[in-house]
């Protein structure tokens, strides 16, 4: 498991929240202790993934196939916000829930690392294999996709430091933090312990998730109950990204996560937004100002044909959904 090990930002070493096991080095909105009030420091540091706020990117397309390049339009009156989401929840309500024998969820991690003067971005792909029965060991297949200078700043700066293959990045106290390698790691598929399907602290089985409530209020009311000292508007929008992100949902409540997303305050929309994959969509942002004043962001890009989930971002990092599905294929082994 080194490798697994490996991936996981130096900053999140000693935590106190346990990462979720199929996704070792899921930034914080994926972890199953939430930090609504009390947030890393991130700022110019070791690992900040990618871009800086949840996104939920509503693409026209998948390929954008049809659609020209567009510079991003922002609105700022949540009614739009609240209009793309709810037409987002028409649009996922129309689908169909499969039955198979595997849940398969296969997301891209981006992690941005402070080396000394410059900034590393490192990315990683999580496959995961849920069984649908009861009692079947899940698949987790980890693989490195390598990693360089992420700006042309960068790379001059890394040209200047020697150009060299490793890095030794440093926590945002200065401490040396993990080594990282330019170079993609082996593929590791790892057979793991049935875990659930981890929403906060709670581990939901595959029958506890397609019985979660399709009725707005009441699933509302459910996400409430998993935190209900720490439940503000940015916990309600993270859950919802992590369901739409992960979890093998029905359709119905799918649709209903959106309902509830579109009555949160502080949202704001923009077109033509792109994700790490090129992906062209719909950037909604939440906005969420703490108890000191500082403000924490986080984006959603929805595709609007399907209203599917592209992406997740926030302060802490950049996750692309490269694909959920359905299967009675047999898992990877090796």
């Amino acid at each position: 498991m080194q490798q697994i090990a490996d991936a996981r930002p130096a900053v999140l070493d000693g935590a106190p929240d346990r990462p979720a096991p199929h996704f070792p080095d899921a930034p914080a909105h994926f972890r199953r202790t939430p930090r609504p009030r009390q947030r890393l420091v991130l700022a110019g540091l070791v690992p900040t993934i990618a871009v800086a706020a949840i996104v939920i990117a509503v693409a026209v397309s998948t390929t954008g196939r049809g659609v020209p390049p567009q510079p991003p339009q922002t609105q700022t009156e949540s009614p739009n916000a609240r209009g793309i989401l709810l037409a987002a929840a028409a649009q996922a309500a129309t689908g169909t829930q499969p039955t198979a024998e595997w849940w398969v969820t296969k997301l891209e991690m981006r992690f941005r690392y402070n080396a000394g003067g410059y900034t590393v971005l490192a990315r990683t792909e999580n496959e995961t294999w849920h069984s649908t029965r009861p009692g079947i060991n899940d698949v987790s297949v980890i693989t490195k996709l390598g990693a360089a200078p992420e700006t042309d700043a960068d790379k001059a700066a890394w040209v200047k430091a020697g150009s060299p293959t490793t890095w030794q990045t440093f926590t945002p106290e200065g401490q040396p933090g993990r080594k990282i390698d330019a170079g993609p790691g082996l593929r590791k598929v790892d057979v793991v312990p049935p875990f659930g399907f981890a929403l906060l602290s709670k581990d939901l089985t595959y029958a506890e998730v397609q019985a979660l409530p399709a009725d707005p209020a009441r699933l509302k009311a459910y996400l409430v109950a998993l935190d209900p000292q720490n439940v503000d508007s940015e916990l309600l929008f993270s859950l919802g990204g992590q369901i739409l992100t992960e979890l093998p949902a029905t359709p119905q409540v799918r649709a209903a996560v959106y309902r509830i997303l579109a009555e949160l305050p502080g949202l704001t929309i923009t077109q033509g937004e792109r994700d790490a994959k090129g992906r062209i969509g719909v950037g909604v942002k939440h906005s969420f100002r703490n108890a000191d004043g500082t403000t924490h962001d986080s984006m959603m890009i929805i595709d609007r044909q399907s209203g599917d989930l592209l992406a997740t971002v926030d302060e802490q990092g950049t996750t692309l959904r490269l694909g959920n599905r359905f299967t009675d294929e047999t898992p990877p082994t090796a």
